[in-house]
């Protein structure tokens, strides 16, 4: 089987929490600007790690689906492989959000709909407990 990758976004809280941390790191950049009137060697450095911050949560967050395993990518951490038949339940919700418990913890992530319908495909060939 072909590859298939895309991107996604952690939903529920963790989608809030680390989109407002980068939110911070940017708004800490303004903050420093607008208090010294010039552009300084402060501003330039939180500018920088904001930007850093921005393209990794964007580029970093990428999934691939390749035969019968998920590989999630993180940030700043390696893939996590989620082999699918061994997934304990799952459910696909609205507004693109797979949902499903590996080893007693719950995952919700956000996909993009052509992601998604590889997924599901997928999974519908295993005999697993849907929520």
């Amino acid at each position: 089987m072909k590859p298939v990758k895309s991107f996604y976004q952690p939903s529920g809280l963790m989608w809030i929490i680390s989109w407002s941390w980068v939110a911070a790191i940017g708004l800490l950049s303004l903050i420093i600007q607008l208090e010294i009137t010039h552009f300084n060697f402060w501003t330039g450095v939180t500018l920088i790690i904001f930007i850093v911050a921005l393209v990794l949560s964007i580029l970093r967050r990428r999934v691939y689906l390749i035969d019968e395993r998920m590989y999630i990518g993180r940030i700043f951490y390696h893939y996590d492989s989620i082999d699918l038949r061994n997934l304990e339940a799952y459910s696909f919700g609205k507004q693109h959000r797979f949902t499903f418990t590996k080893n007693g913890h719950e995952h919700s992530y956000l996909l993009q709909n052509k992601f998604l319908e590889q997924v599901k495909t997928t999974i519908d060939g295993f005999d697993l407990e849907r929520n």
